[in-house]
């Protein structure tokens, strides 16, 4: 299994989806397509079809986008998964109701996880309104033991008093942080509990 975790997208931009991983990788996943690995978008972390206007345009009927209306999901078919960032609890509530489970998955899955998606594959993930108050929620994957921090150049996501109480949180639990900028990316090295720099199509040279 790899593990891939971006900082999420360039809001500030008004182009800022064109440099996001759904148009960054989009050559990777339809060649990978046409070997026929199966893909997942899974947007639950923001309303239905709110994605839909950047996938379905690149990869029409050849990928599965899983929202919160769908049913019946079968996780182990999957060989590159992407969790869509947005509101960070609605998606662990939704891949749990779903079943989500890394104990199913193909041991050689792909998953990335932007914004949202990255910090839910953590052991704790921070939940904020005001960037002052903060909640930390368990995640979906404490062995990265590490707490995912994104947006970190977006003064509208995060700021210094944020990273500061995330980092004490972090302290407290024995655990690291990784921070990331808007579309920064790092691949988890499981051996080494790092995260490391990658190359996206490198990943599938055996497949």
């Amino acid at each position: 299994m790899k593990l891939i975790f971006r900082g999420g997208l360039n809001k500030n931009e008004p182009n800022g989806f064109e440099k996001s991983y759904l148009y960054e990788y989009s050559k990777t996943i339809k060649k990978l397509i046409a070997k026929g690995k199966k893909t997942c978008f899974v947007t639950m972390a923001k309303p239905n079809h709110y994605y839909d206007k950047h996938i379905i345009p690149q990869f029409g009927e050849t990928v599965d986008i899983v929202g919160n209306k769908t049913k019946d999901i079968n996780w182990r078919i999957y060989d590159l998964i992407f969790l869509c960032g947005g509101d960070t609890i609605p998606l662990k509530d939704g891949l749990q109701r779903k079943r989500f489970d890394f104990g199913v998955l193909k041991k050689d899955i792909v998953i990335l996880g932007d914004s949202a998606g990255a910090m839910l594959m953590a052991p704790y993930f921070y939940e904020t309104s005001d960037r002052k108050t903060i909640d930390f929620i368990e995640g979906i994957f404490p062995d990265s033991e590490t707490i995912v921090i994104v947006h970190t150049n977006n003064s509208n996501y995060c700021n210094e008093e944020l990273i500061e109480i995330v980092e004490k949180f972090a302290e407290q639990k024995g655990l690291n942080i990784l921070k990331l900028k808007e579309n920064e990316t790092k691949l988890y090295d499981e051996r080494n509990k790092k995260f490391v720099d990658f190359n996206f199509e490198g990943l599938f040279n055996n497949n």
